[in-house]
């Protein structure tokens, strides 16, 4: 399994992880499901903005991951 998680800070220096999805991985590649990251952070205000860094975090037991490509879409929220 991959995790995936959004990393960020508050406006009070405070930094959180927010795990968006967990992936199961298969015997061939494939596409993964589209994620929505904007509806996971706090933009409660029009025009809000916040620096995030995506974090890929492999389970502990058995598998390889290879990430090929990641594409943020910067129309959708």
């Amino acid at each position: 399994m991959l995790n995936v998680a959004l990393r960020w800070t508050d406006s009070s220096g405070v930094t959180h992880n927010t795990t968006v999805a967990s992936l199961v991985g298969g015997t061939s590649w494939a596409p993964t499901p589209i994620l929505k990251l904007a509806a996971a952070l706090p933009l409660w205000q029009p025009g809000s903005v916040l620096s995030v860094k995506l974090v890929f975090s492999p389970e502990q037991y058995g598998g390889a991951w290879a990430i090929d490509d990641v594409y943020i879409d910067p129309r959708m929220s």
